[in-house]
Order: structure tokens, then sequence, then C-alpha cells
């Protein structure tokens, strides 16, 4: 049987550390969360909102996770 992963959806606050922009727009934005450091895998998604007043929010490609930083 495989498990579900319908349980897995948490809202979490970040703080955004940097912001580049590459050619072909294309971003890399480096997050700090010990929350989605602990249960997040590169090829992951995380949706970002920044304001309450946008209800759309915008899934975000996890590139790469530093469980280190967090002592994990």
């Amino acid at each position: 049987m495989v498990k579900s992963n319908r349980d897995t959806i948490s809202v979490n606050d970040c703080q955004i550390l940097a912001h580049y922009k590459y050619e072909a727009e294309q971003y890399i934005i480096t997050l700090a969360s010990k929350e989605i450091a602990e249960n997040t895998q590169p090829g992951q998604f995380v949706h970002l909102s920044v304001s309450g007043m946008l209800a759309m929010r915008r899934p975000i490609s996890v590139m790469s996770v530093d469980k280190e930083q967090w002592n994990l």
C-alpha cells in the first residue's frame, strides 16, 4: 500500500536571505526556515505567499536544503 502524503502540508514563516536573478527570467531565492529544512527535500515544492492580500501562492521548486545550518 502506498502511503498518502496528504498530511504533509504546513504553513511556516520564513525569512528571505538572498534573491538572485539570472538570464531568461530564472531566479534563486535563499530562505531561512528550520521547519522547511527539516521536512523538505530537493525536487519538492514550497508555495510562497508574500502578502495576505494576495490570494494565490506561487509554487517554487527546492534546489537544495542545508540541514547542517540548523543542526538537523
